[in-house]
């Protein structure tokens, strides 16, 4: 189950990070950067580092463990000081994983960010390493 089995429900509620409807505002927040959504599912890319880093600061604490299966955690990905944007997806009320999770960060396509991007992908094994040359983006993506 990796590490999403560690959070724990905060004591007397059901949902996994936080009362229900936790994630709507970051929702709002992440809409201009979707790129797919259904029902409760909503999928984003390209959110700014900034940005991201105020979303956090909105979310219940046992979201900054979260992981997408063997990826970094939630937090682990907001500390890469080198990241220029994030992808991932919103679960959203009222199913009881409700949630924003990251799978996707992009480095430059500079040296330092050509070398942090291999350190990230030998630690955790991303699924895929991608570089996006019309962007000048490393992209690590976990499924």
């Amino acid at each position: 189950m990796g590490r999403q089995g560690a959070c724990l429900p905060v004591s007397g509620m059901t949902e996994r990070y936080g009362p229900e409807g936790f994630t709507e505002k970051a929702k709002k927040l992440l809409w201009p950067y979707r790129t797919y959504e259904r029902n409760e599912y909503m999928r984003f890319r390209g959110v700014p580092r900034k940005l991201m880093l105020e979303i956090a600061r909105m979310l219940p604490p046992g979201q900054m463990e979260d992981s997408q299966n063997n990826s970094p955690t939630f937090g682990e990905l907001l500390a890469e000081e080198l990241a220029v944007c994030y992808g991932g997806y919103v679960i959203g009320p009222p199913r009881e994983d409700e949630r924003v999770t990251l799978d996707e960060v992009f480095f430059p396509a500079t040296t330092e960010g050509y070398r942090r991007a291999l350190e990230v992908a030998a630690r955790y094994g991303p699924d895929e390493v991608d570089v996006l040359e019309d962007q000048k983006l490393i992209r690590l993506w976990w499924d």
